[in-house]
């Protein structure tokens, strides 16, 4: 029986302060998610790359679900150098295998959570995901800026590509792993003193409630502009781990921030972790096999911990559902593409079960205090 854990995190995606994943979702976003002829290279035999991206709608035409879904691969090459032999001992065995862990992504373009699911072993992890996104999204950026400046030069306009940027700002991508409460806890039951805690803000997807510390810093944030900010306080005789944990969890429970923490074991040893090390996670037992069955899975795995209250999501923007709807021309423009015959038959086997899992998902939804569309 395969079982594995799936992470669950924030994807933030923006353009400047004002543009948002769904603004640049159709030019940029999806096309590098789904462009299986990006590579990330890393070292002389081993690449990143996105295969099987899909997009099935959960909702209603006019009120969405939309859900984007891949898999991530490494494709590398395992090398060893000697072998064990009980007579001879260590023996010079030089030999390679090519070998391509993976992992699976389900993005939920509602809210921008995703759920990352290791399904080999030694699968590439989320921090990996999230360079190899970054610089696919970097890629389709630049060719979109490209674009719109060839097009200009068409129409006589000449409008430089510096110009450009400053209309559509560069994008910047942060995957942070939620977290809760009992996560934490769990993590911070391994340190003896807990002597840091470090808080780097990162402007959410959306305008969000939250603690008013945090409302103000990212509005002060918002005047200046600054590449990072981070707030660290240090306490020589330890913080009290009871209260840290309340502020912690507060912070880190959305995925908007990213915590650092660092101090001493009860062995004297020096310890630290990020919101990696106290992320929620979730077994996901016998994983189907078939695309859409482990899509299934992998989003009812979420919404089961958004109803419990495990993990928390914003509340949507009110121009959510708008940007949703025209994400469906990209569905569209994928179907005509090389990728057509593929994303077929994902939305057949969707549409086959869609009513079974309306019945299971909306019934969740009305449970749950707050709403995925």
């Amino acid at each position: 029986m395969r079982q594995y854990y799936a992470t669950f995190a924030n994807f933030i995606c923006r353009f400047g302060l004002e543009k948002v994943l769904l603004d640049y979702a159709n030019d940029i976003v999806l096309p590098a998610l789904s462009d299986e002829s990006l590579k990330r290279q890393s070292g002389p035999q081993t690449t990143y790359f996105i295969k099987d991206f899909g997009i099935v709608n959960f909702g209603e035409p006019n009120a969405p679900v939309l859900v984007a879904s891949g898999r991530f691969i490494k494709n590398t090459v395992l090398r060893r150098t000697q072998v064990y032999d009980p007579e001879r001992g260590l023996v010079p065995d030089l030999q390679t295998l090519p070998s391509a862990p993976s992992a699976y992504f389900v993005l939920i373009l509602n809210n921008h959570r995703i759920v990352y699911f290791p399904e080999t072993p030694f699968a590439p992890d989320l921090p990996v995901f999230e360079a190899t996104v970054k610089k696919f999204i970097g890629i389709k950026y630049r060719t979109f800026i490209d674009q719109l400046h060839a097009t200009s030069l068409a129409d006589g306009k000449r409008i430089t590509k510096v110009d450009l940027r400053k209309v559509h700002q560069p994008p910047t991508v942060n995957i942070v792993p939620l977290s809760n409460e009992a996560s934490v806890e769990v993590f911070l039951k391994q340190f003896s003193t807990l002597k840091s805690i470090e808080f780097e803000l990162i402007k959410p997807n959306q305008k969000i409630d939250g603690h008013e510390l945090w409302q103000q810093l990212r509005s002060y944030n918002e005047r200046l502009e600054p590449d990072k900010t981070i707030i660290r306080t240090e306490r020589g005789e330890g913080f009290d781990i009871e209260e840290a944990k309340a502020q912690i969890t507060d912070a880190a429970g959305s995925g908007n921030q990213r915590v650092h923490l660092s101090g001493l074991d009860r062995n004297g040893n020096k310890i630290s972790g990020d919101n990696e090390k106290f992320s929620v996670t979730t077994r996901i037992n016998d994983a189907p096999i078939d695309k859409l069955g482990l899509v299934k899975r992998l989003y009812d795995a979420f919404a089961n911990l958004l109803t419990a209250g495990t993990i928390r999501v914003d509340q949507p923007a009110d121009d959510v559902t708008p940007k949703l709807t025209g994400i469906r021309s990209y569905q569209r423009r994928l179907n005509s593409s090389g990728l057509m015959r593929r994303n077929q038959q994902f939305q057949k086997l969707a549409a086959i079960s869609l009513e079974v899992i309306k019945r299971r998902w909306y019934h969740t939804f009305e449970k749950s205090t707050y709403r995925l569309a």
